[in-house]
């Protein structure tokens, strides 16, 4: 310790400057002959325990093996759409056009909403809906009896049906390790939907364009 009057040590204990293992203490000009026992050294900080990885403190679920993966549910609703293509192959252009263009019937302009195909498809279309929503919640219940903890909720159906078949495939394989097949064959299905209704279209634009130039005589 110093006594510069510049810069003065304050009072307080200090080690000892003798060398003994105690603190003695400096009245702010002198060392003084009174001592105390040197503080107990603090205790070293605990070494830094990572936490568990998440895979450790949430354990993946999983399904025993050989747990099925596909109920007859889920692939009702993948094939349901299937059937919505059968109004295409029963649908007639020419009468179609025949009944729209009777000069005669005021309601012929809105002959399609009067048309039995037009009505049966739009009859069809709420019962193949109401299907698919029903058989998405039976699959969704005989999920939860093969023992899968985690189940993509069936109300997703009422969005869309592909909507549910991609979700309930995914959890489906985090849990089993497979059981993707009915995604891909919904999207299989859908693809060639979409293609099937792209050609019939076509096909009905060529038919009706032919039916109206029979009916004008041109």
């Amino acid at each position: 310790m110093t006594n510069d009057p510049a810069r003065p040590t304050p009072a307080g204990w200090y080690p000892d400057p003798t060398g003994a293992p105690s603190q003695r203490w400096w009245n702010g000009a002198t060392w003084t002959t009174h001592v105390a026992p040197a503080p107990a050294p603090a205790p070293a900080p605990a070494p830094y325990a990572a936490g568990p990885a998440p895979a450790e403190r949430m354990p993946a679920e999983r399904v025993p093996d050989g747990t099925p993966t596909s109920t007859p549910w889920i692939w009702a609703v993948v094939l349901l759409p299937l059937l919505g293509l059968v109004s295409l192959a029963t649908f007639d252009p020419t009468r179609y056009v025949t009944a729209a263009t009777d000069l005669v019937d005021p309601l012929a302009p809105y002959a399609i909403f009067f048309d039995p195909w037009y009505l049966a498809t739009i009859a069809l279309s709420f019962v193949l809906y109401g299907v698919t929503v029903w058989s998405a919640s039976r699959d969704h219940a005989e999920l939860a009896r093969l023992g899968y903890a985690s189940r993509f909720h069936w109300a997703w159906a009422f969005l869309s049906s592909f909507v549910y078949v991609i979700g309930r495939s995914v959890v489906v394989r985090r849990q089993a390790g497979r059981g993707l097949a009915p995604m891909w064959t919904a999207i299989g299905i859908n693809v060639a939907v979409v293609v099937i209704a792209m050609i019939w279209s076509v096909w009905v634009i060529f038919a009706s364009v032919q039916a109206v130039t029979e009916i004008s005589g041109y």
